[in-house]
């Protein structure tokens, strides 16, 4: 039998099956494509770019800075004495922020070793008079290479367009301004250019990688002399945003094609049994005359066709919209282009091994159902037993109640079909449900991430903040770095953040068990954590926990979860800190305001505006929120096609019975009642099993990302997300019933002697 034929044959089942392969070909490849290519970039960067290990701070005494006679020599001793201690090359990248025309750049010197540029076109800049900028700056702004460009008024060549190996998500603006690749740019300019124009304002950040592939970081974690220290695997402008990208993409890729898949299987698993049977017969009559069971069965090798035509159209689909995909999703991220192509080995697994399998599935199912004898094949039977229901039901069939009988035994009378129209409605239930938990999962997550802040933005000094009492609409606190560890193991570094007593009037905690319970740190003595680092970390309430502060470690307990669901900010109250040694008096950094920084105090380090934070936010949760209505609507197309096909499988299974009831008399309405209204009530039972399935996988989905993760994502099962989903389903179950109930007038009394 070839492809054609067997389509005309079986045009519906042919047709539904292609379209749930095709979805889940189409889905897998943007997803693994995406992954491919973010992977490819990585691999570059980390071939080319001499990437560091981590970055850090050295910690500089007075003393040290007497000794050595200056800071910078004592930056550079103590730098070398770490450099041995742990056998590990150093080197100092420098910078510079520059602010005009409502644009920020990070200048930075071209002379560095580690974490190279890697250049996407033209070259680095050789002489005073030219610069690079970075890939995404250029693309958005439509620079090119040998354009002119004004820089503090000064006129210079582009001369190459490039991507920076330690800052692939980047951060320009070190006063909390979150990126932006149309206004924020990375310039890069010769050496001796950067040092006359920019050496008095420079800024400098350390880079160590380590001598061979052994790594001393854990020992270094606890040693006084680094005053800041954080891995490149964590830190979110090299590695740690990748990285929680790559995870969440496989995740959902995972979900979607294995759920797809799992439909295609059963849908060739009801057609080719359905086929089998149709031609059980012919399969006796050729068994007879003495062809081999292989020469009878390859002809239903064709399910290899039923799954590679879609699976191949798929796979291009898939590839030709995954850039598309890729620019809409990683946008901001500066990444090195790499070259691209079909990859022939992800062609194999997303195409060729399922129709291969597809095809020996059904061949083998074939020689299963052959293995009776010629003559009980050619009569049609495989010695079938009638269920005790079904006789108890016939037995319970009387003339006043005949077509609620009627109905009971068509509903029991075939456990395939009965699973095949539970199992629609249940594919349907979790897919829609799936897409409406992620698409408000992502708007859960912005109101999360601002509940509880009256202010308009979190402000950062250098030097000590003195509290002005006239100063309305202001908290004092006191921000500062350390690191958290649990018994001898090293979790994470955190923000800790000191608060007055007072500040609930701009900043409100809330307990992670729910009901809006305000948490008062003047009633906690210990450290107030959120729910993300509970879970990531496995910390819970009264745990003992030790936060090391300039090499120093400070024993606390776990006193409260916030709700927050992101973020390493940790929350204590003053005067534990003073009790614990934190802090050895009364002292402030930082403020939460809704003032102008200037009016506090001149010159601060970083500022972190509310509204840009949650801006970003919503920015980028719309995207998921697109992919969630994309993954709704291929829920959608492929669980009507399973529905429609469910219903129409129902009526071929009993046109005897149809045919029947319309030679006794009995209207078009009551046979649909007696055929249809049974299966109506299965497709909702299928409907209502899908709402714990659908909670539970996503639990595990979205607890996986949250522990692989930085960010908790929060599961919303409200009844009103099961209420709609069931009424896109009801509405699905009852479109289909009505396409299926059409071919009832096509039942003529001719199939009663079929």
């Amino acid at each position: 039998m070839n492809f054609l034929s067997h389509f005309k044959k079986n045009k519906l089942d042919t047709l539904c099956t292609m379209v749930v392969v095709f979805l889940a070909i189409t889905i897998g490849t943007i997803f693994i494509e995406s992954n491919l290519d973010l992977k490819q970039s990585l691999d570059k960067v980390k071939a080319e770019g001499a990437v560091s290990d981590f970055s850090y701070y050295p910690s500089v005494t007075e003393q040290d800075v007497l000794e050595a006679g200056g800071v910078t020599k004592s930056i550079e001793a103590k730098n070398q004495e770490l450099a041995k201690k742990y056998d590990f090359t150093w080197e100092e990248h420098r910078y510079s922020i520059v602010r005009e025309n409502n644009l920020i750049y990070r200048v930075i010197s071209a002379d560095r070793k580690m974490d190279r540029f890697l250049l996407e076109e033209g070259e680095l800049p050789v002489k005073d008079s030219e610069l690079v900028v970075d890939k995404n700056f250029a693309k958005t702004n439509q620079l090119e290479v040998g354009q002119t460009y004004t820089l503090n008024d000064e006129e210079y060549k582009i001369s190459g367009i490039v991507t920076v190996s330690n800052i692939l998500s980047p951060i320009v603006d070190d006063a909390g301004e979150l990126y932006d690749e149309k206004s924020q740019g990375i310039i890069v300019l010769f050496k001796q250019e950067y040092d006359q124009k920019y050496s008095n304002s420079s800024s400098s950040t350390f880079v160590g990688k380590f001598f061979g592939k052994k790594s001393n970081f854990s020992e270094m974690q606890k040693d006084t002399q680094f005053y800041q220290l954080e891995s490149n695997e964590e830190n979110p402008a090299v590695y740690g945003t990748i990285t929680s990208i790559m995870n969440m993409n496989m995740i959902i890729a995972v979900f979607a094609v294995s759920l797809l898949l799992l439909i295609a299987f059963i849908l060739i698993m009801v057609s080719t049994r359905k086929q089998i049977d149709h031609d059980i017969v012919n399969i006796g009559v050729l068994k007879a005359m003495g062809y081999s069971s292989l020469e009878i069965v390859r002809k239903y090798f064709v399910t290899f066709f039923i799954v590679f035509i879609p699976a191949g159209v798929g796979y291009f689909v898939g590839y030709l919209l995954s850039p598309i995909y890729y620019e809409m999703m990683f946008h901001s991220l500066l990444l090195p282009s790499h070259e691209d192509g079909i990859k022939p080995l992800l062609l194999i697994m997303l195409v060729l091994l399922p129709s291969i399998c597809a095809g020996l599935f059904s061949v083998a199912t074939c020689l299963l159902k052959i293995k009776k004898p010629a003559l009980q094949l050619m009569k049609g039977q495989v010695k079938t037993k009638v269920s005790k229901r079904i006789i108890k039901a016939n037995i319970r069939i009387k003339e006043h109640n005949f077509l609620a009988g009627l109905k009971r035994i068509i509903v029991r009378s075939s456990i395939s079909t009965l699973f095949f129209v539970g199992f629609g409605g249940f594919a349907l239930g979790v897919q829609s449900q799936f897409a409406y938990m992620t698409y408000f999962m992502t708007e859960n997550m912005v109101e999360n991430a601002t509940e509880g802040i009256a202010y308009e933005r979190e402000v950062h000094y250098t030097e000590e903040l003195k509290p002005d009492a006239n100063l309305a609409d202001t908290v004092y606190y006191y921000y500062l770095s350390a690191s958290l560890s649990k018994g001898n193991q090293n979790l994470t570094n955190i923000t800790l953040n000191i608060l007055q007593q007072e500040s609930a009037s701009l900043l409100t905690l809330h307990k992670s068990t729910g009901g809006q319970k305000k948490i008062n740190l003047a009633d906690e003595n210990g450290l107030v954590i959120n729910q993300w680092m509970s879970q990531r970390y496995d910390l819970n309430i009264g745990d003992s926990v030790s936060v090391t502060l300039s090499g120093k470690k400070h024993e606390l307990k776990i006193s409260a979860v916030d709700q927050r669901n992101y973020g390493k900010s940790v929350y204590l109250s003053q005067d534990i800190a003073l009790k614990t040694g934190l802090l050895d008096k009364e002292t402030y950094n930082s403020v939460l305001t809704n003032l102008a920084p200037e009016k506090i105090q001149r010159n601060p380090v970083s500022t972190i505006e509310t509204s840009s934070l949650e801006d970003k936010m919503r920015s980028e949760n719309e995207t998921y929120q697109l992919l969630a209505v994309f993954l709704f609507m291929s829920g959608l197309i492929m669980g009507l096609a399973i529905l429609i096909l469910a219903f129409l499988n129902v009526l071929k299974s009993y046109k005897k019975y149809i045919a029947t009831m319309k030679m006794m008399g009995y209207s078009a309405e009551e046979c649909n009642q007696a055929v249809y209204s049974g299966f109506r009530k299965v497709a909702f039972i299928g409907y209502v099993i899908s709402i714990p399935y659908s909670i539970l996988l996503s639990m595990m989905m979205f607890g996986f990302l949250s522990k692989t993760t930085d960010m908790l994502y929060p599961m919303d099962v409200s009844p009103l997300s099961v209420v709609v989903c069931l009424v896109l389903t009801a509405i699905s179950i009852e479109l289909s019933i009505m396409i299926a109930k059409r071919q009832l007038k096509e039942v003529s009394y001719k199939e009663i002697l079929e």
